[in-house]
């Protein structure tokens, strides 16, 4: 039974320490990403996409 406890301990554990890390991956600054986003898709277009596999 103790087991069991601690099995479901760790889950809840884990689902908040999931939820948080998520949170804190989406509370990250993305104006620099836009800009090389944008600055990437003019060379794209200008080289074209040849996917390399």
């Amino acid at each position: 039974m103790k087991k069991m406890i601690n099995l479901i301990l760790i889950l809840i554990a884990s689902v908040f320490i999931g939820w948080g890390l998520l949170t804190l991956a989406y509370l990250l600054p993305v104006e620099k990403m836009n800009s090389n986003m944008f600055s990437s898709t003019e060379v794209i277009v200008s080289e074209g996409y040849t996917p390399t596999s």
